[in-house]
């Protein structure tokens, strides 16, 4: 896979973990060819900011182009971030559409976490017409959270089974699972989950009869200033349950008259608390208007709502007919991941050694940062084991040297074969003390190594440079000048860059590089 994908397979990882590391590697990955993929992460993360029109118009474009490139965990992650775009926009039709269609994506592909997820949400929307089904999938969507270890799981879990025991009267057991929500640490990066909640807490306190809740009143007030859509939307709800009429008038009108409010789904609930702020304040024609408003929202989530709760059943029932298609469906998928990633590694991966290839060293070479550091290695006088010995023992020997090379690596290095008898290692975060000491020990372990049919032995010589002195395609020559002062002073030694003041690349090389070799260790 390219270098760039998994950056954005990293970002996407930490979206919830560390959103602005998240958009930092997401915008890295557009920069090589994970375009698509950066905006779907991109949009995850403007619709958790509260930035919805964006995220909208560019997660639309991108999805639109990952379905003709054939079924993908990206465009199961574009319908699911979607879907809850959607679904925020009180487009329900459209939330339903893209969630059945993540759902099936997720069955198909075998995906955990999107599946959890888009079973949750499912049951988000089957809390009003079937609460004991939306309560069954709860159910289903937390224990795949956790076998995933998905790490906001937890905290949308218990905020919906709160919704659900307030909206059923147990104001009790609604309180200990928004608490439980509000306990989690992962509610720190979510502030509209947290405002969500809260609300919660302070609508189960009202509704249960119980004293007002004043910590987390106090911090609804903390929010209040918060420019997130979302946010100010749950935390006017809630304060104007505890403010004096016109105090709550303002502030409700504040949050209605916002551009980017549209049809959002609190809209309807909004405008009935103004309305009773203002009836309370003796604005019976204002209180009026906004009732009306009020019931227009409702009459407007009413008429859908027949043909809502029948999209829902047959999506349930698609699950079920798709789990029964599921095993022919899902060896076809297998083949055909398999053939994708056969073609992938082929051209990334040489086959004679199983090391990234050129390509790859190429793509990876780009990825650098100045703690990274680069080892050219060549077989000295490979030459004389093809002519003396035959070209299926120097086969041999590339093979065993490939294999030398990847197992001296650590977990997060890479080695390749850059062609014919020459090698590359990259070496992440690699201290600049540290790289003497293991280009020598590269070396030291051909040098110690036995080849089967080669009765001499072998040695290697290397070209060391650090990316913190050199990048790219400069990195790459001042590693192969090292390599090849190696090879003038004598072979089976390390040289690394940087040269001597005053000389220039490709200059007579001699002297002009450090030699290392055990003695010198």
């Amino acid at each position: 896979m390219p270098s760039s994908l998994h950056l954005a397979d990293h970002a996407w990882t930490l979206r919830d973990l560390d959103p602005d590391r998240a958009r930092d590697l997401a915008c890295r990955s557009a920069e090589g060819r994970a375009v698509l993929e950066a905006q779907v992460v991109l949009a995850y993360l403007d619709w958790r900011s509260g930035t919805f029109e964006r995220a909208s118009l560019n997660l639309a474009a991108a999805l639109s182009t990952l379905r003709t490139e054939g079924p993908s965990v990206w465009q199961a992650r574009a319908a699911s971030v979607l879907s809850c775009l959607a679904g925020d926009l009180n487009e329900p039709d459209l939330a339903l559409a893209l969630l059945d269609e993540q759902i099936q994506l997720c069955e198909a592909l075998d995906l955990t976490e999107l599946w959890a997820s888009g079973i949750h949400d499912l049951a988000v929307q089957l809390r009003e017409l079937n609460p004991a089904r939306s309560r069954e999938l709860l159910l289903q969507a937390q224990d795949a959270f956790r076998r995933c270890r998905y790490p906001i799981g937890d905290l949308l879990v218990n905020g919906n089974f709160g919704d659900l025991d307030r909206e059923a009267g147990q104001f009790d057991s609604a309180l200990a699972r928004y608490r439980a929500a509000q306990a989690d640490p992962m509610i720190a990066q979510h502030p509209s989950i947290e405002a969500w909640t809260l609300h919660g807490v302070v609508r189960a306190s009202a509704l249960g009869g119980y004293p007002a809740p004043q910590a987390e009143l106090a911090r609804l007030r903390e929010l209040l200033a918060s420019p997130h859509l979302d946010v100010q939307v749950e935390v006017v709800a809630a304060l104007s349950l505890h403010l004096p009429p016109g105090d709550a008038a303002g502030l409700l009108r504040g949050v209605l008259d916002r551009a980017d409010l549209g049809s959002h789904y609190r809209a309807g609930l909004l405008h009935e608390q103004l309305s009773g702020a203002l009836e309370a304040t003796g604005d019976d024609r204002g209180a009026l208007r906004h009732l009306k408003l009020a019931r227009q929202h409702e009459r407007h989530a009413h008429a859908g709502q027949t043909r809502h709760a029948a999209r829902l059943m047959d999506v349930l029932r698609g699950m079920d007919d798709t789990r029964a298609r599921n095993a022919a469906l899902e060896r076809h998928l297998n083949e055909l991941r398999t053939l994708h990633a056969q073609a992938q590694r082929q051209s990334l991966t040489d086959p004679l050694t199983g090391l990234g290839n050129r390509r790859q060293f190429q793509e990876d070479l780009q990825t650098l940062t100045g703690h990274d550091a680069l080892l050219l290695v060549d077989l000295d006088h490979f030459k004389r084991v093809n002519d003396t010995l035959g070209h299926p023992t120097g086969d041999a020997v590339l093979a065993q040297l490939g294999r030398l090379l990847a197992s001296a690596s650590r977990g997060e290095d890479r080695a390749y074969r850059y062609g014919g008898e020459e090698f590359a290692l990259i070496l992440r975060g690699l201290p600049p003390h540290a790289l003497d000491g293991v280009a020598e020990r590269v070396r030291a372990a051909v040098e110690r190594s036995v080849f089967p049919d080669v009765p001499w032995t072998l040695t290697v010589s290397i070209g060391a440079a650090r990316a913190a002195e050199l990048s790219g395609e400069t990195l790459l020559r001042g590693a192969d000048e090292a390599l090849y002062a190696a090879k003038r002073a004598g072979r089976n030694r390390v040289c690394r860059w940087p040269l001597t003041p005053g000389a220039a690349p490709g200059a007579d090389l001699g002297g002009l590089l450090r030699p290392l070799d055990a003695a010198a260790l």
